[in-house]
């Protein structure tokens, strides 16, 4: 699911018709720095670095690959290395629950900062359970029941990911306020699974910020937002960036359970 995250900017090109005289939209085009990247508890850090195109250019993201990006934090201070695509990264050290690094990005004689900061855990995924239900056409469907604990109030904004053996059923956001005490969430299944089917439930929590990010690029299933033949994306989505650059750089932490149906 969050491996699908959409470039920031430029959807194609745009093809003008019935006017009068030619336009262009070259003119108020501006090269910027774009950053993209979820820092994973338990994973080491990496991000990805590209460049805007104008509207009229063709559906492409020019990698950035000869910038110098560093990652601060806890005292020390990493290099994140180009690997090619305009992916940077590191393996010295991997990421930890309640963790705040400083992203610093130097390109083309420009600095970009950001801050990634990685969600405490503040709630524990308890168990995982199965009831059937019957639909109003009287098909027997599969219901998967979270149960979970919350150690302390806070805003809880993230992905789930339901999946059987290796493929994936089902997927969505979940984003509300949640309180301490036990709690329950209910994943509706299209079919009726058997008894002995593995399934297992993955929970991301992000930072509070970036479910805004994704839903000013495109709609809850990834696509691009376009509504109308000269509005495509925002030119400015709410990015966690400094100077002028655009894009967002999530903490994330994740947990999973797994159950076999009885």
């Amino acid at each position: 699911m969050l491996s699908r995250l959409i470039s920031v900017l430029g959807w194609g090109a745009l093809v003008l018709s019935g006017c009068v005289e030619p336009i262009t939209l070259d003119g108020a085009y501006q090269r910027r720095l774009v950053a993209e990247g979820i820092f994973l508890e338990r994973q080491p850090p990496a991000l990805q670095l590209s460049t805007t195109v104008s509207r009229t250019q063709p559906d492409s993201f020019p990698p950035v690959e000869d910038a110098l990006v560093q990652l601060a934090g806890g005292g020390e201070v990493l290099s994140l290395l180009s690997w090619g695509g305009g992916q940077y990264a590191t393996d010295e050290v991997r990421l930890q629950a309640g963790q705040n690094w400083q992203v610093h990005i130097d390109w083309e004689g420009k600095s970009y900062e950001a801050e990634v900061r990685l969600p405490q855990r503040l709630a524990t995924l308890d168990s995982l359970s199965h009831s059937e239900r019957v639909d109003s056409t009287g098909r027997k469907r599969s219901r998967l029941t979270l149960h979970f604990t919350v150690l302390e109030t806070h805003l809880f904004s993230g992905f789930w990911s339901l999946y059987r053996s290796d493929s994936l059923l089902s997927e969505g956001s979940l984003q509300g306020p949640l309180s301490p005490g036990v709690g329950f969430q209910n994943f509706e299944v299209g079919d009726l699974l058997p008894a002995g089917t593995e399934v297992r439930l993955l929970v991301v929590r992000v930072d509070e910020g970036f479910l805004p990010y994704l839903q000013a690029i495109g709609n809850s299933n990834g696509l691009p937002v376009i509504g109308g033949l000269t509005v495509g994306p925002p030119a400015n989505p709410p990015g966690n960036l400094s100077n002028g650059a655009l894009g967002y750089l999530a903490g994330a932490i994740s947990d999973t359970l797994t159950l076999v149906i009885p």
